[in-house]
């Protein structure tokens, strides 16, 4: 059997997410910092930046033509990322504009857990065909125990992360992965590798919009990720 490097693994696990992965596996956003006091108790998003970074080209074309169709109303937005995470059938350009229009005049965010399992369902960097994630990714975040784990199933083979994340201000999300098992359940004797990560960085989410069941942010790579609630937390490891 050809062995499967944590490189290439890795490689694989995120060209299936749209950023050229689960966006949860964003590009650089900063050197990792000597790690600080966390926050105990469960993680809550209490307020977004009120300045969103600048758009790109497309993304404000997308958000001109969202506002075109259904005005400024940040709660149209919000109904209709609801509806594309339920249905994966709202037009990609549509679900971009609402993003999109979200990031530029989001202000505030009621206190909301994120603690639970939540499925990858849209990302808005890489081809049209791919922005609905088309392989299942789920991210598991237990925000008292600092944790943030990624699955992938890739085929006939299973990617599976783990990370510890610290959150900064109160919307931004700094992880980093620290280990990768690569999985092949398929085979007659299933084979299980599990490869030590070595992270020189550490990624970032900023929150848009958190609610019961979808949570919106934008990635350090760039571009947008919708969420869906697949369940709470509810252990402790």
């Amino acid at each position: 059997m050809q062995r499967v490097s944590p490189r290439g693994a890795n490689r694989s696990a995120t060209a299936a997410l749209i950023t050229q992965c689960p966006q949860l596996c964003p590009a650089p956003h900063r050197a990792l910092q000597p790690r600080r006091e966390l926050r105990p108790g469960r993680l809550r998003i209490a307020a977004a930046p009120a300045v969103a970074p600048g758009l790109t080209e497309a993304e404000a074309k997308a958000e001109q033509s969202f506002v075109q169709r259904h005005g400024h109303d940040q709660t149209t937005a919000v109904t209709l990322l609801h509806a594309a995470a339920a249905t994966r059938n709202v037009p990609a350009d549509l679900v971009l504009g609402a993003l999109a229009h979200l990031d530029s005049t989001f202000d505030s965010q009621t206190g909301t857990e994120l603690d639970g399992r939540w499925r990858l369902q849209f990302g808005s960097k890489g081809p049209p065909f791919m922005k609905y994630i088309p392989v299942p990714e789920f991210v598991d975040i237990a925000c008292s125990l600092n944790s943030i784990d990624l699955s992938s199933d890739v085929g006939p083979i299973n990617f599976k992360f783990k990370g510890k994340m610290e959150w900064e201000g109160p919307a931004s999300l700094h992880f980093a992965f620290h280990s990768v098992a690569v999985e092949f359940p398929g085979l007659t004797r299933p084979q299980h590798i599990t490869r030590q990560l070595t992270p020189k960085e550490q990624k970032t989410y900023r929150f848009l919009h958190v609610g019961d069941r979808i949570a919106a942010l934008a990635s350090s790579a760039g571009g947008f990720i919708l969420m869906a609630k697949e369940s709470n937390f509810s252990g402790d490891a």
